[in-house]
């Protein structure tokens, strides 16, 4: 296939998996805290929990397409990334901050406090920071820096292959220096391939004449099979990397392979929109998801899955309206920031 350019990177397979991504976030969370639900540590419930895995695959695709052909700094694009991500990470940690204050439970140390705000791992459970999906948010930060240092490489090939170089090596050191300190220990996470693995599933993409959409549904129905059968007999308890990373890295492959024949169907608009939202969905809903168990457990719902149904509705309700009246004029406003910027330099 050709090159993809930026026209091209709103994919509708993509932002359907993000929907679907987002949605077994959720249901991870929600779940243990509904009466009648299924603990936080049964496997089937934990297969949700790829989800995660899946936006962080997704992630490292993204980040490819838009430095395969840069035509900016790599400091330029570095700051670019950071003000589209993170600054609805940090009004999330300000918000929890006041919600735990406001409800008198225990506020974390100064020190936790400015770990998370600075992406520096560690926190009160160790190396999650106290709003725990922050750790993803930490894997984010480590891979867009290091990323950004290896686009003074223009050849994307040479590029590529010196990020499998420098996470590879980082890996071995992990194992070879015993790291256990939680900073060493976040940046030689083996989690960190799920992006480069999105970085390659790109880079196989666009060396591709055409996409086959039997292999796209073969190699999703690879990753359901080991999700559900293969992993928990041999990956019960991990590597989260190979138990979860690989079944992420099947979907993201497939659903790329499947692009053509989704586009030739009818769009299904609202999963385009919780995907649009996905980020927004991410952050929000630990929130809000212990307040909505309580409710929904003091409604005395007829059935589990009546209470899963509107549990998942509400959170998802909550996300898209913080994706529409939040993120997005943060979005706006630190593009207009960078504008402005670039205007007062000349």
């Amino acid at each position: 296939m050709p090159k993809v350019t930026k026209k091209q990177s709103r994919l509708v397979g993509i932002q359907y998996l993000r929907a679907l991504a987002a949605l077994g976030v959720v249901l991870v969370h929600l779940v243990p805290k509904l009466e009648g639900g299924l603990p936080a540590t049964d496997f089937q419930l934990r297969v949700f929990g790829i989800g995660t895995d899946t936006l962080l695959v997704i992630s490292g695709f993204f980040s490819w397409v838009t430095t395969e052909n840069l035509r900016i700094s790599p400091l330029q694009w570095w700051v670019r990334r950071m003000l589209r991500l993170f600054p609805l990470y940090w009004l999330t940690l300000a918000t929890l901050l006041v919600i735990l204050w406001l409800g008198s439970q225990s506020v974390p140390s100064f020190e936790h406090i400015a770990r998370a705000f600075l992406f520096i791992p560690g926190g009160p459970k160790g190396l999650a920071p106290f709003f725990v999906p922050g750790w993803a948010m930490n894997l984010v930060f480590v891979f867009t820096l290091f990323l950004a240092f290896t686009l003074v490489i223009k050849r994307p090939l040479v590029r590529f292959l010196v990020v499998c170089c420098v996470f590879s090596g980082l890996a071995i050191g992990r194992v070879v220096l015993n790291c256990e300190g939680p900073i060493l220990f976040v940046y030689t996470s083996p989690l960190l391939f799920e992006f480069v693995a999105g970085m390659g599933i790109a880079l196989f993409h666009s060396l591709l004449s055409r996409r086959y959409w039997i292999l796209g549904l073969a190699t999703i129905a690879a990753g359901v099979l080991y999700a559900i059968t293969i992993s928990p007999d041999l990956f019960p308890d991990g590597p989260r990397s190979i138990r979860n990373g690989v079944p992420a890295v099947l979907f993201v492959f497939g659903i790329i392979q499947l692009e053509p024949l989704l586009r030739r169907m009818p769009r299904m608009k609202i999963l385009q929109s919780i995907g649009d939202a996905s980020y927004s969905i991410y952050l929000s809903h630990p929130l809000v998801v212990a307040p909505i168990g309580l409710a929904l457990g003091a409604a005395k719902l007829p059935s589990l899955a009546l209470n899963l149904a509107l549990g998942v509705v509400v959170i998802l309700a909550l996300g898209m309206t913080v994706y529409r009246f939040i993120e997005l004029p943060l979005v706006k406003t630190a593009r207009g920031l960078l504008k402005a910027g670039k205007k007062a330099e000349d």
